[in-house]
């Protein structure tokens, strides 16, 4: 099965299992009750910032999760063929709840350690030091 998109608007923070999203998740196969709890908890982080009258062009930390995300995305910019392979060696190599504390921002550096050790070293090496010294 190729990408399926789901939109839906929600109220903010009271995402469900029920309709709209629990029906349209259901037939994908996902974990629905994952997806409403995420769904969920960003809606709540996002509550919380605006309320402290804070600019949402804050909202996200820049955190080494951040840093993470940025260099598995120069990976897949530059070699997008590899997309498919690189996240079937995560789930091969890795326990798959310890891969969704990672993508959650949870996941201890041990852990981190483990799954980053499960991609090839050689694209993600040279993203890593293209963006530390800002090589083109």
């Amino acid at each position: 099965m190729g990408e399926q998109k789901v939109s839906s608007l929600v109220t903010g923070g009271g995402a469900s299992a029920g309709p709209p999203l629990g029906p349209a998740l259901g037939p994908l196969g996902v974990n629905i009750m994952e997806v409403i709890s995420a769904i969920n908890e960003k809606t709540k982080e996002l509550i919380y910032h605006l309320k402290k009258e804070k600019p949402l062009n804050k909202f996200n930390q820049i955190n080494r999760f951040w840093f993470y995300d940025l260099i598995f995305l120069d990976v897949l910019y530059k070699h997008n063929f590899l997309g498919n392979r690189l996240f079937k060696k995560m789930f091969e190599k890795n326990n798959p709840k310890t891969i969704f504390k990672f993508l959650d921002d949870k996941s201890s550096f041990l852990e981190e350690l483990k799954i980053i050790t499960s991609f090839p070293f050689g694209p993600f090496l040279s993203a890593f030091f293209k963006r530390i010294f800002k090589i083109n």
